[in-house]
């Protein structure tokens, strides 16, 4: 039985993606932010994340960020793995997929979809802040790009059907592919995190 939403999946995939970019990017503070903001999020759902990781157990100075990345990469591979065959196990639930401990069913799903919510929000907030300190950007396309950022969020919001979303989405594509390789994976990735699947 598939628990896990089609979302989760597409979130893991923006994640290994963030991953890369930081490394290659080299830059220190967007390292040290990014591996602290995956391990907020996957510590429910990869067991002793912290294992291999610098982060732990270690002084300020010592933290070899850009090396917790790549580990961190490597278990959200295995994890998105998983998912993608079906063999992720959210905590919680048995073989069967059965909701194991005290609480409704729909009280776990809240919990969850409230839980996923948060996650994106704070993806959006931390795209947000990379775009406002993109030093290569102007103040116009600074604004421009972050009233798409807006516009993506309020469709995904939309109470409409997929295909509807998606004709919408579909006409922001050609504006997307003007951006650059930088900003413009960004955005689809971004995309790929929130537009939320729904039978239409």
């Amino acid at each position: 039985m598939k628990t896990v939403p089609t979302n989760f999946f597409y979130q893991i995939s923006f994640d290994i993606g963030q991953c890369d970019e930081v490394i290659l990017s080299n830059e220190a503070d967007r390292a040290e932010k990014l591996v602290k903001l995956l391990v907020g999020v996957y510590s429910k759902h990869i067991d002793q994340i912290h294992s291999g990781l610098t982060l732990k157990n270690s002084d300020e100075g010592s933290r070899d960020y850009f090396s917790d990345l790549k580990v961190l990469k490597a278990k959200l591979e295995i994890l998105k793995t998983q998912v993608e065959n079906n063999l992720y196990k959210p905590q919680g639930q048995n073989q069967s997929g059965f909701v194991i401990n005290n609480s409704a069913v729909n009280k776990s799903s809240n919990n969850y979809a409230a839980s996923k919510d948060a996650n994106i929000a704070a993806y959006l907030e931390n795209l947000r802040q990379e775009i406002r300190d993109n030093e290569f950007l102007s103040s116009d396309e600074t604004n421009e790009i972050l009233d798409r950022i807006d516009e993506i969020e309020q469709i995904a919001g939309d109470p409409e059907t997929k295909k509807e979303k998606w004709l919408k989405l579909r006409q922001m594509m050609g504006w997307i592919s003007t951006k650059g390789p930088d900003v413009g994976l960004k955005l689809m990735r971004l995309i790929l995190v929130v537009f939320e699947e729904k039978k239409g």
